[in-house]
């Protein structure tokens, strides 16, 4: 959703959005699978269900150099999400459908300070739970919910033959948009009943 957030200030975001998003999924699903696999291969069934951080146990040339990445991880995610949402929340204002909104309303080129500012303060209300395991599953069922609701949002679009719904990528189908929108609300199911 990188993409999509900053898809103003791209040259041509009909391009660059599909292309970068089906490579940034193929590139980390290619990694992902192949630790899973050399982790699988070398590791014992057991270690890899008890310990949350098997990493730390292999990492070179320190186990510290884990940690680190986990926290660079974290502020690289936090540092994205608090660019492109509240310029999101700014052309939700701008279109006025929700008065409410009115006020985190960006004028030209203006930067949205007080939509950063509210997206700052979300954010920031689930670090008061002091553990990380409390605040992912919450996390993990919002962005999950936000794809179900932006593929039954193309799914409906298309079905509905909208005038101004015209995916200019080759490759869409009606049909993806709903397989996407079911396994979303099926994986959030499966993570947290």
């Amino acid at each position: 959703m990188a993409g999509s957030n900053r898809s103003g200030v791209l040259k041509r975001p009909q391009e660059s959005i599909p292309t970068g998003t089906i490579g940034a999924i193929s590139v980390t699903t290619t990694l992902y699978l192949a630790v899973i696999w050399l982790f699988g291969c070398t590791m014992a069934n057991d270690l890899l269900k008890e310990e949350k951080l098997v990493v730390t146990l292999v990492a070179w040339p320190h186990r510290s150099f884990v940690a680190i990445g986990i926290v660079m991880s974290c502020l690289g995610a936090a540092l994205q999400s608090l660019t492109g949402a509240p310029r999101l929340l700014s052309a939700i204002a701008l279109d006025g459908t929700l008065p409410i909104l009115n006020g985190f309303a960006a004028r030209g080129s203006d930067e949205p300070r007080r939509a950063v500012w509210l997206t700052w303060f979300i954010a920031s209300l689930p670090c008061l739970a002091g553990n990380l395991d409390y605040v992912t599953p919450i996390v993990t069922m919002f962005f999950l919910l936000m794809y179900a609701t932006v593929n039954a949002a193309c799914f409906l679009l298309a079905m509905l033959h909208a005038p101004g719904f015209r995916p200019r990528f080759r490759y869409f189908n009606w049909l993806t948009a709903l397989v996407g929108c079911v396994w979303c609300i099926t994986l959030m199911l499966i993570i947290q009943w």
